[in-house]
């Protein structure tokens, strides 16, 4: 069967924040470890460059990069971006969350 992929997005007057998450088998504690890491990929053919890029540009442009487990299983990433001017925005406390997390896995 085919997985389900969720997608939410929702605004305040500070940011726009877009929630997207799966039904899949949700990220290992060694993913949640180093998934940011330059050439780090769990793919054959995967320059390990994607999750890294992503980031680095949400962060030149005010925004956050954030990937966790779903409580119930899956994966959910969150990109929130604030309008320019805006005060900047700091990643949160997510790897740990993500580390609890991934370690019921």
């Amino acid at each position: 069967g085919r997985g389900q992929i969720h997608a939410s997005a929702t605004r305040t007057e500070t940011a726009l924040t877009l929630r997207i998450g799966d039904d899949g088998p949700g990220l290992t504690s060694e993913v949640v470890q180093r998934m940011f890491e330059p050439f780090f990929t769990t793919k054959h053919q995967g320059t390990g460059l994607g999750l890294v890029t992503a980031r680095k540009i949400l962060e030149a442009h005010n925004g956050t990069l954030e990937l966790e487990n779903a409580p119930h299983g899956g994966a959910i990433a969150t990109v929130t971006v604030s309008p320019p001017g805006a005060p900047a925005r700091r990643q949160s406390g997510s790897a740990a969350r993500m580390d609890r997390r991934a370690s019921r896995r």
